[in-house]
C-alpha cells in the first residue's frame, strides 16, 4: 500500500485487483462451438468396421461424372 500511495502503478493494480475481483472472461463462441462439437463426437459410440474374410473380393461402384 505505501508504494501505491508512493506512485507505484503495478502496486496500486495490485491492491484493486485484490479489492475487485474481475468475473473470469467465458471462452469466445468459436472456442466453444469447437469444444461442444469435440464433446458430442466423444460422446458417440465407438464405430467398429465389420472384418472382411481374407483373400475376398472387394466390389467397386463406378459412376459417371454428372454435367452441370
Amino acid at each position: 500500500m505505501t508504494l501505491a500511495i508512493g506512485g507505484d502503478l503495478n502496486s496500486a493494480k495490485l491492491l484493486l485487483g485484490i479489492a475487485h475481483p474481475q468475473p473470469k472472461k467465458e471462452a469466445g463462441k468459436k472456442g466453444s462451438r469447437i469444444r461442444s462439437v469435440a464433446r458430442g463426437l466423444a460422446a458417440e459410440p465407438e464405430w467398429h468396421e465389420p472384418v472382411r474374410k481374407a483373400g475376398a473380393a472387394i466390389e467397386t461402384v463406378r459412376r459417371e461424372p454428372e454435367d452441370c
